[in-house]
């Protein structure tokens, strides 16, 4: 697989986060003649604060991908299982079906972006650089 076709995969997968996010938390029109032009309309303006704060993500996937080894692979795999389980912990009551305030949505992503993931970022960095340092010495066979 090349380089080219990675990246490409995760901006799809990326992309389809994004739409799935925007899916669930999007405000609907009532059901009438102009529907469709008020779904648009309501998905660009709840959608597209989601759109540029989700885009630190991609680059840190776009990141994450350069070097290939099975060490790098597993670590990354671990960290990203870890992080949907804090995840799913911390926002259950967002994917719930009553429909909830927006503002209590956001809070919510807040709360979880800079305490939770900020850690698990700076964990995840320490342990690659570890990896690395170790594999460069040839400590890790």
């Amino acid at each position: 697989m090349t380089r080219t076709v990675q990246q490409l995969l995760i901006l799809t997968a990326w992309a389809l986060l994004v739409i799935g996010v925007e899916w669930a938390i999007a405000v609907r029109p009532p059901h009438d003649d102009e529907y469709g032009k008020w779904l648009f309309a309501s998905l660009l303006v709840t959608g597209m604060p989601w759109v540029f704060d989700s885009l630190p993500v991609l680059l840190i996937a776009f990141s994450l991908e350069r070097r290939k080894r099975p060490r790098r692979f597993w670590i990354t795999g671990i960290w990203s299982l870890i992080v949907a389980c804090v995840a799913w912990v911390h926002l259950q009551p967002v994917f719930r079906p009553p429909a909830i305030d927006i503002t209590e949505v956001r809070l919510r992503l807040q709360e979880f972006a800079y305490p939770r993931l900020f850690v698990l970022l700076i964990v995840l960095w320490i342990v690659l650089w570890l990896e690395k340092k170790l594999a460069d010495r040839g400590l890790l066979n």
